[in-house]
């Protein structure tokens, strides 16, 4: 495993907008091609494909909230051909490496619907922990960097 993240441009925004999570997944999370388009619109918003080697396996999109000493995860997915390989665990760290090394943050936060228990797994192995804040039907998530 070779994973790395590699910034969405046009040289790879079609392959990521075909990145799809399973069918039960898809009421949990905005489609790639939502994303990219809010990104478009909302600056703020950093889009990564999410690689091992030359192949995408999933997408993220990020912010840094330099006001709140934060770095802050909006979408985070695993196209549900390479799920439960161990790709989620490891660009979840890359990540959270970003917001530690490149954006100074003290802290990551995400929201995440509470019924996804995959997801809510995948972040507590990261050091996540629930809050029980609810913004928006989703329960807010942080950890300390």
């Amino acid at each position: 495993m070779v994973m790395r993240l590699v910034d969405i441009d046009e040289s790879n925004w079609l392959e990521c907008i075909r990145k799809k999570v399973t069918e039960k997944q898809v009421e949990y999370i905005a489609s790639n091609a939502v994303s990219l388009a809010q990104s478009k619109y909302q600056p703020k918003w950093i889009t990564k494909g999410i690689y091992d080697g030359n192949t995408m396996v999933g997408f993220t999109m990020y912010a840094h909230h330099p006001a709140e000493e934060e770095g802050y995860l909006c979408r985070f997915m695993i196209d549900h051909r390479y799920q439960e390989k161990g790709y989620g665990k490891a660009a979840m760290n890359m990540v959270l490496d970003v917001f530690k090394n490149e954006f100074k943050a003290k802290k990551g936060k995400l929201s995440v619907v509470p019924e996804n228990d995959v997801a809510i797994k995948l972040y507590e192995s990261t050091g996540f922990e629930r809050t029980g804040i609810i913004e928006e039907d989703e329960e807010v998530m942080v950890v300390s960097l």
